[in-house]
Protein backbone atom coordinates (compact mmCIF):
# COMPACT_ATOMS: atom_id res chain seq x y z
CA UNK A 1 0.00 0.00 0.00
CA UNK A 2 2.32 2.74 -1.45
CA UNK A 3 0.93 5.98 0.48
CA UNK A 4 1.07 3.98 3.70
CA UNK A 5 4.32 2.30 3.36
CA UNK A 6 7.60 3.78 3.58
CA UNK A 7 9.33 3.97 0.00
CA UNK A 8 11.89 0.99 -0.88
CA UNK A 9 15.37 1.75 -0.02
CA UNK A 10 16.35 1.55 -3.97
CA UNK A 11 14.36 4.19 -4.75
CA UNK A 12 16.19 6.82 -2.35
CA UNK A 13 19.78 5.84 -3.32
CA UNK A 14 22.04 8.63 -4.59
CA UNK A 15 24.62 7.48 -7.59
CA UNK A 16 27.38 6.72 -4.55
CA UNK A 17 24.76 4.79 -2.49
CA UNK A 18 24.12 2.22 -5.22
CA UNK A 19 27.54 1.49 -5.76
CA UNK A 20 28.40 1.24 -2.02
CA UNK A 21 24.97 -0.88 -2.28
CA UNK A 22 25.69 -2.64 -5.55
CA UNK A 23 26.47 -6.32 -4.24
CA UNK A 24 23.67 -6.52 -2.44
CA UNK A 25 20.37 -4.61 -4.67
CA UNK A 26 19.50 -7.62 -5.75
CA UNK A 27 18.40 -8.81 -2.02
CA UNK A 28 17.65 -5.69 -0.90
CA UNK A 29 15.70 -3.92 -3.40
CA UNK A 30 12.60 -6.44 -2.95
CA UNK A 31 9.12 -5.12 -3.71
CA UNK A 32 7.24 -4.58 0.09
CA UNK A 33 5.05 -7.62 -0.60
CA UNK A 34 8.51 -9.84 0.56
CA UNK A 35 7.68 -9.26 3.79
CA UNK A 36 4.22 -10.95 3.68
CA UNK A 37 5.96 -13.87 2.00
CA UNK A 38 5.59 -17.53 3.26
CA UNK A 39 8.95 -18.56 2.03
CA UNK A 40 11.62 -19.55 4.04
CA UNK A 41 13.52 -16.15 5.47
CA UNK A 42 16.86 -15.57 3.72
CA UNK A 43 19.39 -13.58 4.81
CA UNK A 44 19.43 -10.25 2.63
CA UNK A 45 16.01 -11.22 1.18
CA UNK A 46 13.99 -8.61 2.71
CA UNK A 47 11.59 -5.45 2.12
CA UNK A 48 14.85 -2.67 2.98
CA UNK A 49 12.94 1.12 3.38
CA UNK A 50 15.56 3.72 3.51
CA UNK A 51 16.23 5.16 7.14
CA UNK A 52 15.95 4.22 10.35
CA UNK A 53 12.04 4.75 11.14
CA UNK A 54 9.15 4.58 8.87
CA UNK A 55 6.29 2.59 8.43
CA UNK A 56 4.71 -0.72 6.43
CA UNK A 57 1.18 -1.21 6.66
CA UNK A 58 -0.73 -4.69 5.34
CA UNK A 59 -4.14 -4.41 3.62
CA UNK A 60 -6.17 -7.68 5.02
CA UNK A 61 -8.27 -9.47 2.56
CA UNK A 62 -11.44 -8.97 5.22
CA UNK A 63 -12.44 -7.05 8.00
CA UNK A 64 -10.77 -9.06 11.06
CA UNK A 65 -10.47 -8.72 14.61
CA UNK A 66 -6.42 -8.43 15.13
CA UNK A 67 -4.74 -10.49 17.79
CA UNK A 68 -1.51 -10.45 17.50
CA UNK A 69 1.55 -9.38 15.08
CA UNK A 70 4.49 -11.40 14.29
CA UNK A 71 7.62 -10.35 13.27
CA UNK A 72 10.46 -12.43 11.81
CA UNK A 73 14.39 -11.05 10.97
CA UNK A 74 17.27 -13.47 9.59
CA UNK A 75 20.03 -14.70 11.18
CA UNK A 76 23.49 -12.82 11.01
CA UNK A 77 25.74 -14.51 8.57
CA UNK A 78 29.26 -14.53 8.08
CA UNK A 79 28.06 -12.75 4.62
CA UNK A 80 26.01 -10.25 6.43
CA UNK A 81 27.47 -10.61 9.90
CA UNK A 82 25.54 -7.03 10.56
CA UNK A 83 22.13 -7.84 9.34
CA UNK A 84 20.76 -7.16 12.65
CA UNK A 85 21.32 -3.68 12.76
CA UNK A 86 18.79 -3.35 10.24
CA UNK A 87 15.84 -4.83 12.24
CA UNK A 88 13.30 -2.45 13.62
CA UNK A 89 13.47 -1.56 17.16
CA UNK A 90 10.83 0.57 18.99
CA UNK A 91 7.35 -0.16 17.13
CA UNK A 92 3.93 0.81 17.33
CA UNK A 93 1.13 -0.95 15.36
CA UNK A 94 -2.08 0.86 14.09
CA UNK A 95 -5.09 -0.92 13.16
CA UNK A 96 -7.33 0.97 10.15
CA UNK A 97 -11.38 0.68 10.28
CA UNK A 98 -11.28 2.24 6.91
CA UNK A 99 -8.83 2.80 4.00
CA UNK A 100 -9.30 4.97 1.19
CA UNK A 101 -11.16 3.43 -1.85
CA UNK A 102 -8.15 3.45 -3.96
CA UNK A 103 -6.00 1.33 -2.60
CA UNK A 104 -8.19 -1.29 -1.55
CA UNK A 105 -10.91 -3.92 -3.26
CA UNK A 106 -12.97 -4.49 -0.16
CA UNK A 107 -16.37 -3.76 0.03
CA UNK A 108 -16.20 -0.87 2.58
CA UNK A 109 -13.31 0.69 1.61
CA UNK A 110 -14.97 0.60 -2.12
CA UNK A 111 -17.72 3.12 -0.45
CA UNK A 112 -14.66 5.11 0.69
CA UNK A 113 -14.41 6.51 -2.72
CA UNK A 114 -17.37 8.69 -2.33
CA UNK A 115 -16.09 10.10 0.49
CA UNK A 116 -12.90 12.20 1.14
CA UNK A 117 -9.37 11.26 2.53
CA UNK A 118 -10.11 13.45 5.77
CA UNK A 119 -12.62 11.61 6.54
CA UNK A 120 -10.93 8.59 7.10
CA UNK A 121 -10.79 7.60 10.31
CA UNK A 122 -7.16 8.06 11.82
CA UNK A 123 -6.03 4.68 12.41
CA UNK A 124 -6.18 3.02 16.21
CA UNK A 125 -3.01 2.29 18.63
CA UNK A 126 -3.04 -1.40 19.18
CA UNK A 127 0.22 -1.22 21.21
CA UNK A 128 3.76 -0.15 21.20
CA UNK A 129 6.38 -2.79 21.09
CA UNK A 130 10.36 -3.79 21.20
CA UNK A 131 11.51 -6.19 18.44
CA UNK A 132 15.12 -7.74 19.76
CA UNK A 133 16.80 -9.88 16.75
CA UNK A 134 19.31 -10.95 18.58
CA UNK A 135 17.17 -12.88 21.35
CA UNK A 136 14.94 -14.67 18.62
CA UNK A 137 17.98 -15.21 16.02
CA UNK A 138 15.46 -16.26 12.89
CA UNK A 139 12.72 -17.37 15.01
CA UNK A 140 9.28 -15.16 15.07
CA UNK A 141 8.37 -13.19 18.04
CA UNK A 142 4.39 -12.50 18.45
CA UNK A 143 3.24 -9.21 19.82
CA UNK A 144 -0.52 -9.19 21.76
CA UNK A 145 -2.22 -6.36 21.15
CA UNK A 146 -3.99 -4.45 23.48
CA UNK A 147 -7.34 -6.44 24.86
CA UNK A 148 -9.89 -3.78 24.22
CA UNK A 149 -8.40 -3.01 20.52
CA UNK A 150 -9.28 -6.78 19.59
CA UNK A 151 -13.11 -5.83 19.55
CA UNK A 152 -12.64 -4.00 16.90
CA UNK A 153 -12.34 -5.33 13.47
CA UNK A 154 -9.84 -3.97 11.05
CA UNK A 155 -9.41 -3.74 7.24
CA UNK A 156 -5.65 -2.68 7.57
CA UNK A 157 -2.78 -2.94 9.99
CA UNK A 158 0.15 -0.41 9.92
CA UNK A 159 3.45 -1.31 12.01
CA UNK A 160 5.40 2.38 12.32
CA UNK A 161 9.38 1.85 13.94
CA UNK A 162 11.11 4.78 15.05
CA UNK A 163 13.92 3.25 15.37
CA UNK A 164 16.38 0.29 14.45
CA UNK A 165 19.39 -1.33 15.78
CA UNK A 166 22.20 1.23 14.39
CA UNK A 167 21.92 0.96 10.54
CA UNK A 168 21.19 4.39 9.53
CA UNK A 169 20.90 3.73 5.44
CA UNK A 170 18.06 1.19 5.93
CA UNK A 171 15.66 -0.69 7.96
CA UNK A 172 14.75 -4.30 6.70
CA UNK A 173 11.23 -6.42 7.61
CA UNK A 174 11.91 -10.38 6.66
CA UNK A 175 8.35 -11.50 7.25
CA UNK A 176 5.29 -9.68 8.88
CA UNK A 177 1.98 -12.01 10.12
CA UNK A 178 -1.30 -10.18 11.16
CA UNK A 179 -3.28 -13.01 13.49
CA UNK A 180 -6.71 -12.42 14.47
CA UNK A 181 -10.56 -13.89 13.94
CA UNK A 182 -12.50 -12.62 10.49
CA UNK A 183 -14.95 -10.59 11.84
CA UNK A 184 -18.05 -12.58 11.10
CA UNK A 185 -16.98 -14.90 12.83
CA UNK A 186 -15.80 -13.33 15.91
CA UNK A 187 -17.59 -13.75 19.15
CA UNK A 188 -16.16 -12.18 22.22
CA UNK A 189 -14.95 -14.19 25.21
Amino acid sequence: ISPFTSPPLASTLSYTSRLRYNHELNRLGRAPATALSSTKVQTGECYAMAGSSGQFTVLLPQSIHVESIEIVHAEPTEAMPYVETSAIAAFSVKGWTDMPGDIGNTASSKTADAKSSSRIPPPLKLGEFTFSPAAHHGASTTFVVDGSSVRTPFLGVSLEFSSNHGNADYTCLYRIKVHGTPAGVWSPA
